[in-house]
This record gives structure tokens, sequence and C-alpha cells, in this order.
């Protein structure tokens, strides 16, 4: 990733996938959210291409139950 996208990703605390500290504060209609995330979920992924971040290549279900818990 370049300076701009690392600097990005520690300001905003983006160690890991899922949700930022702005998302959390953002995030109006947590119950929408959480049916969309169980519908990914319900897809049974194995992997995960991220926009930012490493590629997640196995266990990719419980990487999104892991990342939204919070909903």
């Amino acid at each position: 990733p370049s300076r701009a996208t690392r600097l990005a990703a520690f300001l905003l605390a983006n160690r890991q996938p899922g949700a930022t500290w702005l998302e959390h504060v953002l995030m109006r209609d947590r119950l929408a959210a959480r049916a969309q995330v169980d519908r990914m979920i319900a897809w049974r992924p194995e992997r995960i291409a991220l926009a930012h971040g490493a590629l997640v290549e196995h266990d990719g279900c419980n990487v999104l139950r892991r990342a939204y818990a919070w909903l």
C-alpha cells in the first residue's frame, strides 16, 4: 500500500478486516447493516478480497463474523 493508504489505516485504527472507529460512530442503521453482514455470511465465503488490506485466504466466513460481531 502507498504511504497515504498506510497513514489513513493508521489514523482510523484499521489493523484487521472490519469496521474502523469512524464507521462505528457514523453507523445509523445497525439492524440493516447486520442483515447485510448475515447475508454475506450465508454465502459461506472461504476467501475475501479487500479493497484495502491483505487478501483473506482462508476461513472468510469466520473473519466476517469476527469483524462485524459488534453489530
